[in-house]
C-alpha cells in the first residue's frame, strides 16, 4: 500500500495541475499575459507614418505658450474649426466636458459682488456668448465626437424613461446641466447571433459631456480603458453596456463617424449553450463600416502596440497659430488629448511603463486600419491542455524507466518544439498561444517524480552512512565507556570557551574549483585535518564541521580549568598550522621564510600582493611608491581578495593616489561587502551610491553582475582563516531527539563566538575574542578592538584581538599604551588626534595596518556625519 501511495503522488500532482489549468486562476492568467507581453517586446507592430490617424496634443509646449489647462472652450472651438478647415475626417475628444466652463462670461460674473459699480461690466458681459455655446456650435458644424465615462456609481435612469420616473421628472428643471435626458449613444447596433449584452461589461451610470455640447456632436463614445490586474493595458473595449443598452468606445465611434456609417454589427455566440467546433463563448467580432474587428469574449480588442513615435503627434499650439501642414490633418481621424506632465492621463502597456492615454485610442485605430490583429484563437485552451496532458503522462511513464537524463532530454525537446510553434503562430498569424505555463506546470510533475526517486535513494544511502559516520571525540568515547548512563538526552551547565574557525573567501575558492569539486573537497579535508589536530592537542572537542567551518569547545566533556587559555593557544597554533597547509598547497617547504614578499607576490599569492602593496604605500622596507602600491592592490583585488578590494575602493572614493572615481569606488566596495563579507563602510558606500546618476548606476550594476574572480595564471593557492572565541555559561550534553542525538553545546556564547569570527574580516585581524575570554586568560597578549553591538544582539560587547602567547613582551606593552590613547581619542571624537595616533600604532605593528586603515575610513565617515555629543563609541554591526 505504501508503494502504491508513493507511485500515485505524481498522478495526484498531475491531476492538480490539470485542475489549476482548467480553473485558470489569476496567477496563472498573469503568467500567460507576461508571455504575451514578451511576444510584443520581441516583435512590436511597426508604426506606419502613412496611417490616417493623428493626435492633436495638449503638450507641455502648448501649455507653456497658451496657458495652464483647462483652456477656455472658446479656444477649443477655434482649435476644432481650424482642424475641420484642414479637412479632418473626424475629431474625437479624449476629455469629458462635464461642467460648465468657469471662464465663460456668465460663470465669471457669479463671483462678482452685487454692487452698482459692477453693473455696467455685468451688462456688457451678458451680451457675450457663452464659451460652452461657442464650443457646441463648433462641434455641431464639424465631424466631432464627444466622450463620456461609464461608472459603477448609483444607477442612472434608463434612456427615454425620464418621463416615467416622477421623482426625476419633477427635478428636471433643477438638474445640473451635465445631467442630460437625451440618448447617450448616437450609434446603433445590429446583433448577429446571441445577445452580446450577456458578455459585455455592465455599468450603472455615466459621467457625460454637457448636453449643450454633446447634442450637436456627430458621435459620442466611452473613454473607459480596461487594464488588467497589474494595471497594464493589453486590450481596449470596443463596446460596453449600461441599463441594457450597448455603447461604443471612443475609438469605435471615431471610426464610425469617419466612415459615415450608422450601424455597428456585433457577432457573438454561446449564450444558447450550442457551440460548433472552433467557436468561442462570447463576443466574436465587431464590424464598423468596412472594418471587422476580432475581439475577446467581453468585446475587447487585443492591441499590438508600437513603440512611442513622435510623428504620431501634432502639437496643439501649432494648430492654433496656424503653423502646421494641413496635409497632416486632411482625411485623418484626430484625437484631441494630452501628454503634458501632471494631467494624469498616463497608461502602462507591454512596451512602455507610461504613455499618454490618448495614444491608446490612436494605436487602436491604426491597428484596425492595418488589419494587423492579435487574437487568442478559440482552440488555444484546447491546444495548451492537450500539450499538458500528453507530455505530462509521457514524463510520468518514462522517468522511472529511462532515468532523469533521458526523460528531461525528451521533455526538453518537446518543450522546445512547442515554444517554436507558439512563436511561429504569433509571428505569422498573430495567434497568442501560451507554451510557457503548461511547460512550467509539467516541471512540477517532473520534479515530483524525480524527487520521490531521489528521496528513496537517499534514505537507503543514509541507512548505510549512519553506521559509519557517527564520530565522537576520543575523550567523549572514553567518558561514555566509563559512564554509559550518560548516553541519553539532556545536559549540564558549565563555564566554557567556544571557538569558530572559518576559511575566508570560501565562495571565491569554490568558484576557482567549480569544475573540480573533488579537488576542492581534498583541499578542505586537508585543512580540516590540520586544524582538528591542533584543537585536540589543546584539549578541545570538535562539535561539528559546517562546510569549511569548524566549531569546537573547551571544558567538556572533561573539565579544564584553563579552557580560555587553551582555546587561545589553539587559535594561535592554528595560524601556524595554516602556514604548513599553504606550503603544501604551494609546493614549497614549510618555514621557507627566505622567500621574499616580492617573490611570493609575483607567484600570484593574493595575501602577499596585498602586503606588498601596503609596503609600497607606507614605505616599509621598500621605497615609497604609490603607483606600485596601487598596482599590487589591484592584482590582489582582481583575484577576489576582499581587504584589497576595500582598500582600492576607499582610494577611489577619496582620490588617494588615484583620481576620484565614484563608479570604481562603488564597484570595489560592494564586492568587498557582498562577496568578501567586509563591513564598517556601509554608510560611505550608500552615500557614494546616492551620488551616482542613472548611467553610472547601470555601469556599476553591469560590472557587478559580470564580475568573476580571476586567479593569476599559475598563481599559488593560499588559505586564510578567521577565528572567533567567546567564553561563558553554556549547557553541554546530548542534544537532539530520542532517535538521534549529538553531543553539543548551547548558549549565548556560541552565538557570540560565531559573530566575533565574522568580524575578523572587518577589523583585519585573524583572531577576535570576547571580554570574558580575555579575563579568564590574562597571560595572553590581547588588544582591545572596539565596543560593538554584533548582529543579532542589542547589548554592546568589548572585543579583543589575540596577538600572541605572552602579554609581557615589551613591544606589546608599548603598543597597548599607545592604542589605549588612540581609543580614548576616537571615543572622545577628537578625530585629528585619533587619526595621528592610528598611524603611529600601525607603524609599531605592521600586522595591524588593516585595523587602523579601517578606523581611518570610519573616522572620515564620522567627520562627515558627526554621531552627536551623546555618542558612547559603540559601533553597530549590520552584518554577521
Amino acid at each position: 500500500m505504501k508503494r502504491a501511495l508513493i507511485a500515485a503522488i505524481p498522478f495526484l500532482v498531475f491531476a492538480t495541475v490539470i485542475v489549476l489549468r482548467v480553473w485558470d486562476p489569476y496567477p496563472i492568467e498573469q503568467l500567460r499575459y507576461l508571455v504575451f507581453d514578451t511576444y510584443q517586446r520581441l516583435k512590436p507592430r511597426v508604426y506606419d507614418p502613412g496611417a490616417p490617424v493623428r493626435i492633436v496634443d495638449i503638450d507641455n509646449a502648448s501649455l507653456a505658450r497658451i496657458g495652464q489647462w483647462p483652456w477656455p472652450r472658446s479656444l477649443l472651438a477655434e482649435l476644432v474649426d481650424r482642424l475641420a478647415e484642414a479637412g479632418a475626417a473626424a475629431i474625437a475628444f479624449d476629455v469629458v466636458f462635464a461642467e460648465p466652463d468657469r471662464s465663460s462670461p456668465e460663470e465669471t460674473m457669479r463671483y462678482w459682488p452685487q454692487t452698482p459699480e459692477f453693473e455696467p461690466a455685468r451688462a456688457a458681459l451678458a451680451q457675450l456668448p457663452s464659451n460652452d455655446i461657442l464650443l457646441a456650435e463648433a462641434v455641431a458644424r464639424t465631424p466631432s465626437i464627444t466622450g463620456f465615462v461609464l461608472t459603477q456609481d448609483a444607477p442612472a435612469p434608463k434612456e427615454g424613461q425620464m418621463g416615467e420616473q416622477p421623482e426625476l421628472a419633477a427635478l428636471a428643471p433643477v438638474l445640473p446641466a451635465s445631467v442630460s435626458t437625451a440618448p447617450l449613444t448616437k450609434a446603433t447596433f445590429a446583433i448577429a447571433g446571441d445577445d452580446p449584452r450577456l458578455f459585455v461589461p455592465q455599468f450603472s451610470n455615466a459621467v457625460r459631456t454637457l448636453p449643450t455640447i454633446e447634442d450637436g456632436a456627430a458621435g459620442n463614445g466611452a473613454l473607459n480603458s480596461a487594464p488588467d490586474f497589474d494595471q497594464i493595458l493589453r486590450r481596449v473595449p470596443m463596446l460596453l453596456q449600461m441599463g441594457g443598452t450597448l455603447y461604443p468606445s471612443l475609438s469605435a465611434e471615431a471610426m464610425r463617424v469617419a466612415q459615415g456609417a450608422a450601424t455597428n454589427v456585433v457577432k457573438s455566440s454561446g449564450a444558447s449553450g450550442v457551440l460548433s467546433f472552433g467557436e468561442k463563448t462570447g463576443v466574436d467580432t465587431v464590424r464598423i463600416g468596412q472594418f471587422e474587428i476580432p475581439t475577446d469574449a467581453a468585446g475587447r480588442m487585443w492591441v499590438r502596440f508600437t513603440r512611442q513615435e513622435p510623428r504620431r503627434y501634432l502639437s496643439a499650439w501649432r494648430v492654433l497659430e496656424g503653423s502646421f501642414d494641413p496635409a497632416l490633418v486632411a482625411g485623418h481621424i484626430l484625437f484631441l488629448g494630452t501628454s503634458a506632465s501632471g494631467l494624469h492621463d498616463i497608461r502602462a502597456t507591454p512596451l512602455d511603463s507610461a504613455i499618454p492615454g490618448v495614444e491608446i485610442h490612436a494605436q487602436t485605430i491604426e491597428q484596425v486600419i492595418a488589419g494587423d490583429f492579435l487574437n487568442r484563437p478559440s482552440f488555444a485552451d484546447a491546444v495548451e491542455l492537450s500539450y499538458l496532458l500528453v507530455l505530462g503522462l509521457l514524463l510520468i511513464l518514462i522517468l522511472p524507466r529511462f532515468g532523469p537524463v533521458a526523460a528531461f532530454v525528451i521533455g526538453g525537446l518537446a518543450a522546445a518544439l512547442v515554444l517554436l510553434g507558439a512563436w511561429y503562430s504569433y509571428d505569422l498569424y498573430g495567434w497568442m498561444v501560451d507554451p510557457v505555463v503548461p511547460s512550467l506546470m509539467l516541471l512540477l510533475v517532473a520534479l515530483t517524480t524525480e524527487g520521490i526517486s531521489f528521496l528513496q535513494a537517499e534514505a537507503s544511502r543514509r541507512q548505510v552512512r549512519n553506521a559509519f559516520t557517527y564520530y565522537l571525540a576520543p575523550e567523549l568515547v572514553d567518558e561514555l565507556a566509563s559512564h554509559p548512563e550518560r548516553l541519553r538526552l539532556g545536559g549540564e551547565q558549565r563555564n566554557m570557551s567556544i571557538m569558530f574557525c572559518d576559511v575566508r573567501g570560501f565562495t571565491l575558492l569554490s568558484e576557482r574549483f567549480k569544475d573540480d569539486p573533488q579537488g576542492l573537497t581534498q583541499i578542505i579535508n586537508q585543512f580540516l585535518t590540520a586544524m582538528t589536530e591542533v584543537v585536540l592537542r589543546h584539549k578541545g572537542t570538535i562539535d561539528k564541521y559546517i562546510g569549511d567551518c569548524i566549531m569546537a569547545f573547551w571544558n567538556a566533556p572533561l573539565e579544564d580549568a584553563e579552557h580560555a587559555r587553551h582555546a587561545g593557544l589553539a587559535a594561535l597554533e592554528m595560524r601556524q598550522a595554516l602556514e604548513g597547509v599553504n606550503a603544501e598547497l604551494q609546493g614549497r617547504k614549510q618555514g621557507a621564510g627566505s622567500e621574499s614578499l616580492q617573490r611570493a607576490a609575483e607567484r600570484g599569492i593574493a595575501t602577499a600582493q596585498y602586503a606588498l602593496g601596503k609596503a609600497y604605500r607606507d614605505g616599509t622596507g621598500v621605497k615609497r611608491d604609490p603607483a606600485a602600491a596601487m598596482r599590487w592592490f589591484e592584482r590582489a583585488a582582481r583575484q577576489g581578495y576582499a581587504p584589497a578590494q576595500r582598500n582600492i575602493g576607499m582610494r577611489y572614493a577619496h582620490g588617494e593616489g588615484v583620481e576620484l572615481n565614484p563608479v570604481e569606488a562603488v564597484v570595489w566596495l560592494t564586492m568587498a561587502r557582498d562577496i568578501g563579507g567586509m563591513t564598517g563602510f556601509e554608510g560611505e558606500l550608500e552615500e557614494l551610491r546616492r551620488g551616482l546618476d542613472r548611467e553610472a548606476t547601470q555601469a556599476v550594476e553591469t560590472r557587478l553582475r559580470t564580475w568573476v574572480p580571476t586567479p593569476e595564471r599559475g598563481g599559488a593557492l593560499t588559505l586564510d582563516i578567521g577565528v572567533g572565541i567567546a567564553s561563558g555559561n553554556c549547557v553541554v550534553g546530548n542534544m537532539g531527539s530520542q532517535q538521534r542525538f549529538d553531543y553539543s553545546v548551547l548558549g549565548d556564547s556560541v552565538n557570540l563566538a560565531s559573530r566575533l569570527e565574522g568580524q575578523t574580516k572587518t577589523y583585519g585581524v585573524p583572531i577576535i575574542v570576547s571580554a570574558a575570554t580575555r579575563a579568564l586568560a590574562p597571560q595572553l597578549a590581547f588588544l582591545e578592538l572596539d565596543l560593538i553591538a554584533v548582529k543579532g544582539k542589542e547589548e554592546a560587547v568589548r572585543m579583543f584581538a589575540l596577538l600572541g602567547p605572552s602579554a609581557e613582551a615589551q613591544d606589546f606593552q608599548t603598543l597597548t599604551a599607545l592604542h589605549e590613547k588612540f581609543l580614548a581619542s576616537y571615543r572622545g571624537q577628537r578625530w585629528q588626534e585619533a587619526r595621528r595616533l592610528a598611524g603611529e600604532c600601525a607603524a609599531l605593528d605592521s600586522r595591524l595596518a588593516d585595523l587602523y586603515d579601517m578606523y581611518k575610513a570610519r573616522i572620515d565617515g564620522l567627520e562627515r556625519n558627526p554621531p552627536g555629543a551623546d555618542w558612547n563609541g559603540v559601533f553597530v554591526a549590520q552584518t554577521k
